[in-house]
């Protein structure tokens, strides 16, 4: 037993020891003028210990930037940008699940499915990178280098049960998101024990638009990311000179999407000494730190002029062929259709 949990044992017993004596003695005004003063002044402590150290909330907010390919609205990977390849490849395995899922409706226009798809293709991208890092335990540990990330169970992890959602049940929270039979990795996802996790698809709100929510929620915190549409446009933006091509070119093959990613953490201010904040608190700034670190555009962005200037400097010493944005592969139907195609 904890030296902090004994003391607190023994004041509560203390303390009760005293009303029942004051009780006891209830009839005599010295007793009673007396402890009063004292219970007054002890309240007053514990109020003003609980108002002066309220838990400080976790926020961050960061733009996701996806590249489209016109041609097929599927995500293209940008040559030197670090993003999540496993994130990208969902939508080739969805596609493989569903050939039609890239094309738009009848009467429907390219613009208005990537905006509604891309928006639910982004909260299972988040959730499939959190349940990859946290498959067994919620008590994981991340270790980032320049050229590595390294992850595992944290030492004391046996010490903590875990709530594991699985592959169908992660299915049916995300209801109609048209990614949900899809995942990366093992699919399952370990959470807290009393952990709810609640997804809402992206639905129009009156005063901030399109906006998509996942929510976390236990006895010790709640941790809520809202996805909000930001912006499309034609191009590759910031990323056209970097893969070689002239403007007009890029504009006439891709689009960018933008969404902006808010994430806030809140923590019940009369719960600040509870022995399990300290682990909670751990875990929910692991998720804010793993989702910024994979999809921050300002990071990525930054990472990426990095690759590439090291890159161009090692092709000024062993030149090589440039190369353009690398496309997803057409499903098998879909090769079989362009080989018969061709041999005509």
């Amino acid at each position: 037993m904890k030296m902090s949990t004994l003391l607190v044992g023994l004041t509560g017993v203390v303390l009760f020891a005293v009303y029942v004596l004051v009780w006891i003695n209830r009839a005599s005004p010295t007793v009673v003028n007396a402890a009063l003063p004292a219970a007054a002044t002890l309240l007053s402590a514990i109020v003003l210990v609980f108002m002066l150290n309220r838990p400080q909330p976790i926020s961050r907010a960061f733009p996701v930037v996806f590249v489209v390919e016109k041609a097929r609205l599927l995500p293209v990977i940008i040559p030197d940008r670090p993003f999540p390849f496993d994130s990208l490849s969902l939508a080739d395995a969805m596609r493989h699940v569903d050939p039609k899922i890239f094309e738009p409706a009848q009467g429907q226009g390219a613009l208005d499915l990537i905006l509604s798809l891309y928006h639910e293709y982004l909260q299972k991208m988040f959730v499939d990178d959190l349940a990859s890092k946290q498959f067994g335990t919620w008590r994981m540990k991340a270790e980032r280098f320049v050229d590595l990330m390294m992850f595992g169970p944290m030492s004391d992890s046996p010490s903590y049960r875990s709530k594991t959602i699985t592959v169908d049940e992660l299915e049916r929270i995300f209801g109609k998101n048209r990614f949900a039979r899809v995942h990366a990795g093992i699919g399952t996802w370990a959470l807290p024990p009393d952990t709810e996790l609640q997804i809402e698809l992206p639905r129009m709100d009156s005063r901030l638009g399109v906006i998509g929510t996942i929510r976390l929620k236990n006895r010790l915190c709640e941790i809520t990311i809202q996805t909000d549409q930001s912006f499309i446009g034609v191009g590759l933006g910031k990323y056209t000179p970097l893969v070689g091509l002239l403007i007009d070119k890029a504009q006439q093959e891709y689009f960018t999407v933008q969404y902006i990613t808010r994430i806030n953490v809140s923590f019940p201010w009369y719960r600040i000494g509870d022995p399990d904040m300290v682990p909670y608190r751990e875990w929910a700034n692991a998720i804010v730190e793993e989702l910024s670190f994979s999809f921050d555009e300002d990071s990525i962005w930054s990472r990426t002029k990095d690759n590439f200037l090291l890159r161009r400097h090692f092709e000024s010493v062993y030149p090589r062929v440039p190369f353009g944005p690398i496309l997803m592969t057409p499903p098998p139907a879909q090769k079989q259709a362009e080989s018969k195609s061709s041999a005509k």
